[in-house]
């Protein structure tokens, strides 16, 4: 195994350990709090998140979809491997990305 198979392995290895991660502390919180109030504070953390990540983004809003096009796409990891993002919009209306992947 070269050494960019293994790092690919271990990144996706990492990424699913993280999904089991979600589905455990919502379990726990499922569990402990009731499922409609473990959605709730699920989403507000996964909202916070995204709000984090979004700022790298926010440069391109709201005039240059095309430039917040190619930062997305291009911030998938394994040069868009992981979640293969089609774009299927990307104009003065809107862009849509469609990840065909998770």
């Amino acid at each position: 195994m070269t050494s960019e198979e293994r790092l690919r392995q271990d990144l996706y290895g990492a990424f699913r350990n993280r999904a089991l991660l979600y589905h455990h502390l919502f379990d726990t919180l499922r569990k402990e709090l009731g499922e409609a109030r473990a959605v709730e504070v699920m989403g507000r953390a996964i909202y916070a998140r995204g709000t984090e990540i979004g700022k790298a983004f926010a440069r391109y809003a709201p005039d240059d979809l095309a430039g917040l096009r190619d930062a997305f796409v291009g911030f998938v990891p394994d040069d868009g491997r992981m979640f293969a993002p089609e774009v299927t919009r990307c104009d003065a209306g809107g862009l849509d990305i469609k990840l065909q992947r998770c």
